[in-house]
């Protein structure tokens, strides 16, 4: 009885032998199976990184996982499907994204930024920093970190800080043109107002169609007293965003020091219509009743802007 189990036992070790040890004796087999994997793996994160650029990101993460399911150390498919769902606004899954891509690569600069403005997104200020300095850490050449640095410093109201983060950005993307608009409020926060003009101006000279970058140098020049510059800064920013309020509400400033009341009137009217919560449009036409002799209507104005706010009116 035992003969016959032996028997029965050893053809099929036999078979078994035969069958697995040329699979794992023939290397050249097993490199060929792991790089056609390998192939598939890069085909399938190519396929999702191309709908990841269409905007098309959920379809974007399916082929991401695909890719991560053949090979799970695939770093940049793992921050590229963080990169999709931070897109969605799924801080969530985002995070544990980058987290993994940080764990298969610790200096994995990519992951540390997109981790980093995640955290910014979710209000984590210092956990914020601390990715954004990671990865600076990693590879100080660089640049995008070091404008998010500069951003949030800039927040913080560490002007000179984020000015240096500003700079060395520059240094490495020197035609951005919304860093130099960036760097020209941080300047025009510590009352550097020439030095912020010509940030301003680089700024326009690379991107002409932000609005901001006119109204915000129209402020300084108001603050200089150059009203004829700073009119024209303001009828441009209202040609680029004329839904937006605050450039109407600078131009009035213009016209009141003008002494042009009628037309600081309708601007700041116009600034009212489109947002009624903003206080100092109210208050600024309330100047200009009292300076017209329009009593009445300077008090409604005026309490008006101190409903909304009272630092106003202390």
């Amino acid at each position: 009885m035992n003969k016959i189990k032996y028997r029965l036992i050893v053809p099929l070790f036999i078979v078994s032998f035969v069958v697995l040890f040329p699979l794992c004796n023939d290397t050249n087999t097993i490199n060929s199976i792991n790089q056609n994997s390998l192939e598939l793996s890069s085909s399938y994160f190519e396929e999702g990184f191309s709908l990841f650029l269409e905007g098309k990101y959920n379809e974007a993460i399916k082929k991401f996982d695909k890719a991560i399911a053949i090979n799970p150390n695939d770093k940049d498919a793992w921050v590229t499907k963080g990169a999709s769902y931070f897109q969605l606004e799924n801080d969530v899954k985002a995070l544990e994204c980058f987290d993994k891509a940080i764990a298969i690569d610790p200096n994995f600069v990519l992951a540390w930024y997109y981790k980093g403005n995640v955290l910014h997104t979710q209000g984590k200020i210092n956990d914020s920093l601390e990715s954004y300095n990671k990865a600076i850490a990693i590879d100080p050449n660089y640049a995008p970190p070091w404008g998010k640095k500069g951003i949030i410093l800039n927040e913080l109201e560490r002007y000179n800080e984020a000015i240096s983060c500003f700079d060395k950005y520059l240094e490495i993307e020197p035609q951005d043109g919304y860093i130099w608009f960036q760097k020209g409020n941080s300047l025009y926060s510590t009352n550097k107002y020439l030095e912020a003009i010509s940030s301003y101006n680089k700024s326009i000279e690379i991107e002409s169609n932000n609005p901001l970058a006119y109204n915000n140098r129209g402020l300084i020049y108001i603050l200089l007293k150059d009203y004829t510059s700073a009119l024209s800064d303001l009828n441009k920013a209202i040609e680029l965003a004329p839904l937006n309020y605050h450039p109407y509400y600078v131009r009035g400033t213009v016209y009141y020091n003008l002494e042009e009341y009628e037309k600081a009137i309708k601007d700041f009217t116009k600034s009212i219509q489109m947002n009624p919560q903003f206080g100092p449009s109210y208050f600024m036409r309330g100047l200009v009743y009292y300076t017209t002799g329009d009593y009445v209507k300077a008090e409604l104005d005026y309490n008006k802007a101190c409903r909304l706010e009272p630092n106003l009116c202390n």
